[in-house]
């Protein structure tokens, strides 16, 4: 079942942010977020679920770990799972993350289906959406008028997004690692998460499909 958080409304004068402010913070942002839409139309195209996913970023803007959080049954064990992912945030002593999800959103008193994408650094923090709607053909439409880019700092989200937003804080902000990398990606991989090691990472890890990697 698709992970979908309860509804946010779109504010229309926050539409002052655009991708290329946020570059600053990861130079690559618009070429993941190309990424990312075209990976839910493909699951879309296949009729598969968009589960959560998430890609590290070291101090030169390069690419570390991606990782295909298992799609939970409600919000709870979807902040869970995140967290429990993003302890590698501190461990890969990363410069910036980008988490996606599926969400819904409410427009003039229209439903749309978004990709909501967070964009994290240990001074930054913001929320990027990007409604879409699905024909029969599972074709979809990208509403880019819609589009919305704003500071975490500048939403009043409900009860369950904030504390979200607030358990990503606390993990991005850990002093020292709880957990060392291979722990954290043996765990995630019990979980039955997807991982992906890139730009030439070399970790070993136990991997529950595959044994060691």
């Amino acid at each position: 079942m698709l992970f979908i958080p309860q509804l946010m409304h779109l504010q229309s004068d926050n539409m002052t942010n655009t991708i290329d402010n946020l570059k600053h913070i990861c130079s690559e942002i618009e070429t993941e977020v190309s990424i990312l839409k075209g990976t839910l139309e493909s699951n879309y195209n296949n009729q598969c679920d968009y589960s959560p996913m998430m890609t590290f970023f070291d101090s030169f803007n390069k690419r570390q770990i991606a990782i295909v959080i298992p799609s939970a049954d409600n919000i709870e064990n979807t902040i869970i799972r995140l967290t429990e992912a993003l302890h590698l945030f501190v461990a890969l002593s990363s410069n910036s993350v980008i988490i996606s999800m599926k969400t819904k959103i409410i427009h003039n008193d229209q439903y749309y289906d978004a990709l909501n994408v967070f964009l994290l650094s240990q001074t930054h923090a913001w929320q990027l959406t990007f409604p879409f709607t699905v024909d029969d053909s599972n074709v979809i439409t990208w509403h880019e008028d819609l589009n919305e880019i704003v500071g975490v700092d500048d939403i009043d989200y409900d009860a369950n997004i904030k504390e979200m937003v607030t358990a990503f804080y606390y993990v991005t902000h850990l002093p020292d690692p709880a957990f060392s990398v291979s722990e954290i990606i043996s765990y995630l991989s019990s979980q039955n998460a997807t991982i992906k090691l890139l730009e030439g990472q070399k970790i070993s890890y136990l991997d529950f499909a595959n044994n060691y990697t």
